[in-house]
Formats: C-alpha cells, structure tokens, sequence
C-alpha cells in the first residue's frame, strides 16, 4: 500500500443483531493465498527485517477472542480487508467475594 500513488483505508460498522462487524479495507490488492495460513500466527511477517514484529495480527486477534470475537481474512475481497464480530452483549459486573463497599470508589467497591 505504501508504494501505490494513492493509498486509502476504508473503516465500515454494521449492525448484525446480536453482533457488531467492523471491517477494515485498505487499497491493496489482498494477501497472497501462500501466506494466508500462517497470518495469524506470532512473528510471522511479510516484511522486510526491521521493519516489524509480526505480532499485530496475532495480539489483534487475541484481544477480540477475548471479547468473544472473531477477526477473519475476507479472502473474497478485491482489497486487503479484515473484518472483526464481536457480541453485543455486556457481561454483568459481580461484587467480589472479598469486596467491601468503599464511597471513594467509581464502583463503590473497593478489591483487598
């Protein structure tokens, strides 16, 4: 993407129910089949050493596993894009066995 003339990226959310998409399309032109495999995996890069660690993807698709997620390759795409899911739904916060109330607190408990 560096090397074209007029390099964009294009951000999109959708409403999937119970889900949100995030897509993440940039002008190139995809990720070659012979790498797709291993693009997840840590210190696997394409680049150049010096120029990177490998692990955005990795880390990336770690955190929004996290949240319940999922972060895919659209191997249909013309472009390189990405497209994370996440759940929409927020998981209730519990009082800790240990906790006791504390009025200084955003959450009026404090952790011991």
């Amino acid at each position: 993407v560096r090397s074209q003339s007029n390099p964009w990226i294009r951000i999109e959310v959708r409403d999937l129910g119970p889900d949100v998409e995030v897509s993440i399309t940039d002008s190139g032109s995809g990720i070659p089949e012979s790498v797709r495999k291993r693009l997840m995996e840590p210190f696997f890069t394409t680049k150049p050493a010096g120029v990177g660690t490998g692990l955005g993807l990795s880390i990336a698709r770690s955190i929004v596993r996290t949240h319940q997620g999922t972060l895919s390759l659209d191997t249909e795409s013309k472009h390189t894009r990405f497209v994370i899911k996440l759940p929409k739904h927020h998981l209730e916060c519990r009082k800790a066995p240990n906790a006791e109330r504390d009025s200084v607190s955003s959450t009026g408990f404090r952790l011991q």
